[in-house]
């Protein structure tokens, strides 16, 4: 008697319905993905880079006591899309940050791969003797 109540006709429609409404929400939610993209929040060690043979070249086009160029190695390597930036100051002079390049200047001496060059000489913010010059800071971003 009790199962007869319970599967009446009005009830196996109430039921099938509630299927029908389950399937097509869960068909919804599988539907809503979200593109792969490197969003998020996480932390990790920052590893950072080491800078290696720093070399210091005049801008003899200007005077020989004037730093022109400065050369350095980034290990582990950076690749040629990294943004590196370096800065030249001492003495109360200061060449300001200027963008380093990882092909090498003519002229210049080098041929490592993973050597990076910038013209702190020309192009920052003041120039900086090679008497003064004490401080080398590099900003890499990969």
């Amino acid at each position: 008697m009790i199962m007869q109540r319970f599967f009446t006709m009005r009830n196996a429609v109430i039921l099938l319905l509630l299927l029908v409404i389950a399937a097509l929400v869960y068909a919804l939610a599988a539907a809503n993905t979200v593109p792969p993209t490197y969003a998020g929040q996480g932390s990790n060690t920052i590893s950072g880079y080491t800078v290696e043979r720093v070399h210091y070249t005049p801008d003899t086009s200007v005077s020989p006591a004037i730093v022109g160029y400065v050369s350095f190695d980034l290990t582990p390597d950076a690749d040629a899309e990294a943004e590196v930036y370096a800065r030249v100051s001492g003495g109360g002079e200061d060449s300001g940050y200027v963008l380093c390049t990882s092909t090498r200047p003519p002229g210049l001496p080098g041929a490592w791969t993973r050597e990076w060059y910038c013209n702190v000489g020309s192009g920052g913010s003041g120039t900086v003797t090679v008497r003064n010059a004490d401080t080398l800071e590099v900003i890499a971003l990969q």
